[in-house]
This record gives C-alpha cells, structure tokens and sequence, in this order.
C-alpha cells in the first residue's frame, strides 16, 4: 500500500499476460519466439514441458505488433491490447 504508489511511477513493466489487469504494463518489445519466455528452464536441452503447457492454455492479451523484425530492428513497433 506504500511502496507500489511510488514505485509504479518509476518502472518499465513488461507484461505480455496481466497486462489489462493491473494497468502500466506493456508488452516485450519483440514477439515470442515459439514457446520462449524470460525464465524459461531447460532440461537437457528442452524446455520444461510443464512450462510449455500453462503458455499454450493462456490467453495473450498484449501482444507486439513488429514493422521492422525482418531486418533485426525492435524500433517501430506497435502494442496492441486484445480486449
């Protein structure tokens, strides 16, 4: 109740899931590769399957909409919210 008041004024926030939910966050700057995510854990090479299932179930609702991708740029980009 004290700290989030200040700090939601200071950050970046990327987040492609809740989003809509709490208000402030914004998408990755580039779409997902795949089942990719910050965190992932690799076991002998492949990503936790576990991990992999609750991505595919779950609603997206901020996705990154990429004009420049081909040509490696993350510049250009426009976020959209699926509501």
């Amino acid at each position: 109740k004290v700290i989030w008041p200040m700090a939601q004024k200071s950050l970046l926030q990327h987040d492609s899931f809740s989003c809509d939910k709490f208000g402030g966050g914004k998408p990755f700057p580039i779409p997902r590769i795949g089942w990719e995510h910050v965190g992932s854990v690799y076991i002998d090479g492949k990503m936790r399957q576990g991990d992999v299932d609750i991505l595919k179930r779950a609603k997206q609702p901020c996705v990154v909409i990429p004009h420049d991708l081909h040509q490696g740029k993350t510049q250009g980009t426009d976020f959209i919210t699926n509501k």
